[in-house]
C-alpha cells in the first residue's frame, strides 16, 4: 500500500488476492494436476500395460486383440456389416479415447 487513501480503498474492495499469491496458487493447483494426471496414467498402464514394440500386422492381432480394436473403433449402436468410421470424420463430440492419454 502507498498511501492511506490506498489502504482505505483496498479495505473497501474487501478479500482481495494479490498478483504475486494468484500466481502461486494457480502453478500449484497446476502442478496438483498434473500429479493427479500422472498418477491416473500410470495406473491405467498398469491395468492395460501399452505395446510400443512398433507397428502389429493383422495376422499376428489375437482374436481378443482383434474384437477389442472393433469394439473401440466401431460407432454405438451401428453393428452392420462390421464397418467402422475413421478416425479423422469422427465426430468430435463422440470421442473415443481421453485427450490425455499419450503414452511416451
Amino acid at each position: 500500500m502507498t498511501s492511506r487513501a490506498n489502504c482505505a480503498e483496498v479495505k473497501l474492495l474487501g478479500s482481495v488476492v494479490w498478483r504475486g499469491c494468484r500466481a502461486i496458487a494457480e502453478a500449484e493447483r497446476e502442478r496438483l494436476a498434473k500429479e493427479r494426471a500422472e498418477k491416473r496414467r500410470q495406473a491405467l498402464l498398469e491395468v492395460f500395460p501399452a505395446r510400443v514394440d512398433g507397428l502389429i500386422e493383422v495376422p499376428e492381432l489375437t482374436l481378443f486383440e482383434a474384437v477389442a480394436l472393433h469394439a473401440l473403433f466401431s460407432g454405438p449402436g451401428v453393428e452392420d456389416a462390421g464397418l467402422t468410421t475413421p478416425t479423422d470424420v469422427w465426430p468430435k463430440e463422440r470421442r473415443w479415447a481421453p485427450a490425455s492419454c499419450a503414452v511416451s
